[in-house]
């Protein structure tokens, strides 16, 4: 130790071990180790040594780096064990401060208690020699201290004698006592072979490199004692199968302070090395293991990534926030935007649809009819490219949950603007193809009307010629009602046979109602029918195509007229109710009769081209030109019907307020 009157010391660690060298350092009968005891670290304040040192009134910290502003700090005692925190340490602790670490303070509690010892004995061997003057007294409290420590320890004299060889040391060495006292043979309790043990270095004051020749790096001067130096070290002859044993060796010096001998104390630390190096096999099997993890989770992340990446269908997750996470090469060619454009900088309402058609999805991922439970499937939606372009999509998208919270979403976007391309031309191709058909199969219905044209022309040739006004009214009425025929078949294969784009206006949905409801009247009156008209009368103006809409209502006016006229059920009173009605989407139109109905058979069929319930007199062409109108508004047409009790034909339409 270096001379000065205080040795100022501060522990890294509040353990047991830490309140045992607490107690040491405050023991004021240590008088050659005067240490001061000036702080304690730990993490831990309920750790036992850190509260003990607290009620002695020590300075302690929960950091150890603290520690190393302490003012004239010369020591740290490293108590924790941990292998990180002494290299820390050693690194970066004061150049003029030294450190011993968990290792050292085990020697510093053992020469503690043999120096404890020591002291004690040696006070009562100068009380003896005090009393006798005899010699021998000391030497007897000598061999008294060794012998009745437990820690295995020998001492030599100055010509390498072994005087001392207590219990402790035959119990590890395994070689008795009597047979090495009053030899030089103490080699023979470690080595194979002949050679200095470290005490025989400290008897010859051997300078430190040839200390360090014969232990190399696992020797070391000691912190504690001026002139001592440790070592640990496997002895393979020692036992069974060999132990580890950490060791120290300090020079005994008479009152002159020449060199009277040495003494060396041994500790085995077999079962602590064997721990260590089961610990790091274990370490370095756990790190194997984490790595093959590692790699197997780095292979799968890589196959997902590029699964996502290869995936024809855009592929964008967002996380709470709706900021972009997740942003694939297919995302990129649908919306126009690079992935480092929006990646954690753009969230999917910028970049896709507005805000409140972002919601409308939401809500409907949490509706029953596109899944439900936070999902929607094969949601057919419009979003916006950076271009400005209106793409259409089929989504299918679902909410993403850790531990019950929504963390984000995954939305999957396939572009179908080659499918509604290829779509639209087959629908033209049908509706050409369909209008050859329609001439072959409506034949029979054509010749019809031209039979009904020929009788009424007929009928008005013969009235002229014989000058009979009756019969020349009742067939220029025949000629009209089947030039009205031609004239709407005409019109139904014209609007059916072409793309045509609704020409909006503005205009009231209940006035078109209305003008239907005046032109029908009388004819429903003819066929014992009641028209009942019920209007909302909160529809405001708004833009639709009113010669088209006009022409759908007409149609199925006339056809709930005509399912009256054909039901069988002559005791009902029957009535058609033409009715319009507002709705959080649009405008809906009702009409419905208690008319005949449909069976299952027809209402699978009632959409089919040349498919009628009126035989020759019908085409099958109304409802089909009905629905391809309503469709081209952006609207819906659906019916309700039930054999023999009626049906009711509803069309919906968007509510446009401006254009």
């Amino acid at each position: 130790m270096e001379k000065r009157k205080v040795f100022n010391v501060a522990i890294v660690g509040g353990g047991p071990g830490s309140k045992a060298i607490i107690d040491i350092i405050l023991d004021k009968k240590l008088s050659q180790l005067p240490m001061k005891l000036i702080g304690v670290a730990d993490p831990n304040p309920k750790a036992v040594g850190y509260r003990y040192a607290k009620e002695k009134g020590i300075f302690t910290t929960g950091d150890y780096k603290a520690l190393y502003k302490l003012k004239d700090l010369h020591m740290l005692i490293e108590l924790t064990g941990r292998e990180e925190v002494a290299n820390e340490i050693s690194q970066n602790k004061p150049k003029h401060v030294r450190m011993m670490d968990h290792m050292a303070a085990y020697l510093f509690w053992d020469i503690f208690q043999i120096e404890e010892q020591r002291i004690a004995e040696r006070a009562r061997a100068e009380a003896a020699l005090q009393e006798t003057g005899d010699v021998l007294s000391r030497m007897e409290s000598l061999s008294q201290i060794v012998q009745a420590t437990s820690i295995p320890t020998f001492v030599i004299d100055s010509t390498h004698t072994v005087t001392h060889w207590n219990k402790a040391c035959e119990n590890l060495t395994g070689i008795p006592g009597k047979e090495v006292i009053g030899t030089q043979n103490q080699w023979l309790g470690f080595y194979a072979r002949k050679r200095p043990v470290m005490a025989d270095l400290m008897v010859d004051n051997a300078p430190e490199e040839e200390i360090l020749r014969y232990y190399g790096d696992k020797g070391r001067k000691s912190a504690v004692i001026e002139g001592a130096y440790e070592a640990e070290d496997f002895f393979p002859d020692l036992g069974e199968k060999g132990k580890w044993v950490f060791f120290t060796a300090a020079p005994l010096r008479d009152r002159e302070g020449k060199v009277a001998g040495a003494i060396e104390t041994l500790q085995d630390i077999s079962e602590r090395k064997w721990a260590e190096e089961e610990l790091k096999e274990y370490r370095d099997y756990l790190e194997g293991k984490v790595k093959e993890a590692t790699e197997e989770l780095r292979g799968a992340h890589d196959f997902q990534e590029n699964l996502i990446e290869s995936s024809i269908d855009s592929i964008i997750g967002i996380d709470r926030k709706g900021t972009i996470v997740t942003f694939n090469r297919a995302a990129e060619r649908l919306t126009g935007y690079k992935s480092e454009e929006v990646i954690g900088q753009k969230s999917i309402t910028e970049i896709y649809y507005p805000p409140e058609s972002a919601r409308e999805i939401k809500k409907k991922m949490y509706g029953p009819n596109y899944g439900g439970q936070g999902r929607v499937e094969d949601l057919e939606v419009d979003v916006i490219s950076k271009d400005g372009d209106i793409v259409p999509i089929r989504l299918s998208a679902t909410f993403l949950y850790k531990d019950g919270e929504e963390i984000g979403s995954v939305g999957f976007f396939q572009d179908l603007r080659k499918i509604k391309g290829l779509e639209k031309e087959l629908i033209e191709r049908e509706r050409l193809s369909a209008i050859g058909q329609t001439i072959a199969g409506m034949g029979h219905y054509i010749k019809n009307i031209l039979n009904g044209l020929e009788g009424g022309i007929y009928m008005v040739n013969t009235g002229m010629k014989k000058d009979k006004q009756p019969l020349l009214t009742k067939g220029w009425g025949i000629v009209q009602n089947n030039v009205a025929k031609i004239s709407d078949l005409v019109m139904d294969m014209l609007t059916y046979s072409r793309e045509r784009e609704p020409d909006l206006q503005s205009c009231s949905p209940n006035d078109i109602a209305q003008d239907v409801f005046d032109l029908m009247e009388m004819k429903a009156q003819s066929c014992n029918v009641t028209l009942v008209k019920d209007f909302d009368t909160s529809i405001e103006m708004c833009f639709i195509d009113p010669a088209s809409i006009h022409r759908c209502l007409l149609n199925l006016v006339t056809n709930a007229i005509d399912a009256c006229a054909f039901d069988k059920d002559k005791e009902k009173e029957w009535s058609v109710v033409i009715k319009t009605r507002t709705q959080e989407d649009g405008i809906r139109f009702d009409v419905t009769d208690n008319g005949m109905g449909m069976t299952e058979e027809v209402k699978k069929k009632i959409f089919e081209r040349f498919f009628t319930t009126k035989g020759s007199k019908g085409s099958g062409f109304g409802l089909l030109v009905t629905q391809k109108t309503i469709e081209e508004h952006g609207g819906r047409i659906s019916f309700e019907s039930e054999f023999g009790e009626g049906t009711t034909f509803s069309f919906h339409l968007p509510y446009i307020r401006e254009l």
